[in-house]
């Protein structure tokens, strides 16, 4: 009996993978936002240095075509202190509050959502570096505790009280952001001195409320990063804008969406907060006509992928799952197929998610008919061919 799609998708493919082996599917997770191990195969693109700097920066990509590994890298780069640089990332994914909300409160709403992204962050942070928090002097410990108890979703010793171990760590900063990584967990002894001195600093006898003068709160917070904690900037990572029906419908909608944030871009640059924002390919025109200035001094990046990029994809990826280098789908292969990873950039749109598709597709089509035996054959790649050519392109359906 043929195993099922579900066995051969998941368990099959890796018992099978394990036997040539490589310690994951690094081919299986399509989408940049949630693929937790995105960090250890991302490709060094041009694109990615022209917004890494200090101003506000735009990157357009197609569906498919990457903008959310940009994103997820350039948080990472943030988070690890590359090129001895501290910035302070806000991965703000655009949620369905704002596509709810009336124009009048739009930037509100949008205010809500960013600290409580930033708050996630800086509690993280902080959990994963405690001594950065022990360092601070009293009156900054209790800033910080002001704002992480006005901006988390929940009581701020609520959140604490999941924190006990370091794999409880990991999976409280998955649930902010699938992908979020930082070096060096503390121990379970470290994280309970850090609960208990975070939650040992005094609160102010009466704490304002959250909705009142959301400016004010953002200077805090601002005050807060850019001053005694010591970064250079804050980066605004806004992603997810596609993520709804209404905002890939309309482009013009889209940016009414976003209006708020791109007025106040500008302004914010001056105090160091910048705003990078990765956008689908389709709002470039309608943005660059809602706004001419802004987008003629910011950096803007337009992700194109070339077949070399796509084949450099591909091997970072064997790389990292075979803890090999240099590699290549080659490694996967039997004799018969050679030149892989050109045959499937050939075979296929030139976008990462569609060179990811087609191979996860081929790894299927071996499993189907072999199990957990032998290595990819030219009929697993034209089984992959006719699967894509019958399904046409997988961007948008995955």
């Amino acid at each position: 009996m043929s195993p099922s799609r579900s066995e051969v998708s998941g368990q099959g493919v890796d018992q099978w993978l394990a036997t040539l082996g490589l310690r994951f599917d690094p081919f299986r997770r399509l989408n940049a936002d949630y693929d937790d191990r995105i960090h250890e195969y991302l490709v060094g693109h041009e694109t990615f240095e022209a917004i890494r700097g200090n101003d506000v920066s735009f990157v357009f990509a197609p569906a498919g075509g990457g903008k959310s590994a940009f994103r997820v890298r350039l948080a990472r780069a943030c988070r690890v202190g590359e090129q001895g640089r501290r910035i302070f990332p806000i991965v703000y994914l655009l949620p369905g509050t704002v596509i709810l909300a009336k124009k009048e409160h739009l930037l509100q709403v949008h205010l809500r959502a960013i600290f409580r992204a930033a708050a996630f962050e800086l509690l993280l942070r902080l959990a994963y570096r405690p001594h950065e928090f022990t360092a601070l002097d009293g009156s900054t410990q209790q800033t910080i505790r002001v704002l992480l108890e006005q901006g988390l979703p929940s009581p701020l010793p609520h959140i604490l009280a999941q924190m006990e171990t370091p794999d409880d760590l990991s999976r409280l900063a998955q649930s902010y952001d699938p992908t979020a990584r930082w070096p060096n967990a503390p121990n379970a002894k470290m994280l309970r001195e850090f609960r208990q001195n975070i939650l040992g600093i005094p609160l102010p006898p009466e704490l304002p409320a959250p909705s009142d003068d959301l400016n004010r709160w953002l200077i805090l917070w601002l005050d807060l990063l850019l001053g005694p904690m010591g970064f250079e900037a804050v980066y605004l990572l806004l992603d997810g804008v596609d993520a709804y029906p209404e905002t890939l419908r309309d482009g013009r909608y889209t940016i009414a969406v976003l209006s708020p944030l791109l007025k106040q871009a500008a302004k914010w640059a001056k105090r160091l907060m910048f705003l990078k924002a990765f956008l689908p390919l389709e709002l470039e025109p309608e943005l660059r006509k809602s706004f001419p200035e802004l987008l003629s001094r910011a950096s803007v990046g337009i992700v194109k992928w070339t077949p070399e990029l796509l084949v450099a994809l591909l091997r970072s990826r064997v790389e990292a799952a075979t803890e090999t280098a240099p590699a290549s789908l080659d490694m996967l292969c039997h004799p018969g197929l050679r030149g892989a990873d050109e045959l499937v950039i050939r075979a296929v749109k030139p976008l990462p998610r569609e060179v990811l598709a087609f191979v996860e597709r081929m790894l299927f089509e071996h499993v189907r008919r072999f199990r957990a035996e032998g290595k990819l054959t030219r009929e697993d790649l034209e089984a992959a061919h006719r699967w894509y050519t019958r399904n046409g392109t997988v961007t948008g359906n995955t």
